[in-house]
């Protein structure tokens, strides 16, 4: 039986609720840059490989290139 667990989410009227949930096995990480700025280059991907590899987890990682990543210009 799966584990439950509860996480962040969205109401039907966009408001922030808890939600319970079996959870994802496909999980991944996210690479959205941050204060000391963009988080896209390959050292980047490396340590962030090598956190979920640690973690048990398989390597899969999306980068947004929007946020901080791109300076929240999405044009960029």
């Amino acid at each position: 039986m799966a584990s439950r667990a509860w996480c962040v989410s969205l109401n039907q009227d966009g408001q922030p609720c808890l939600v319970r949930t079996t959870g994802d096995p496909w999980g991944y990480g996210v690479l959205r840059g941050g204060t000391s700025g963009p988080n896209d280059e390959a050292a980047h991907l490396e340590r962030a490989t090598h956190a979920l590899h640690r973690g048990g987890y398989a390597p899969v990682l999306m980068v947004d290139c929007s946020h901080a990543n791109a300076a929240k210009q999405h044009e960029r």
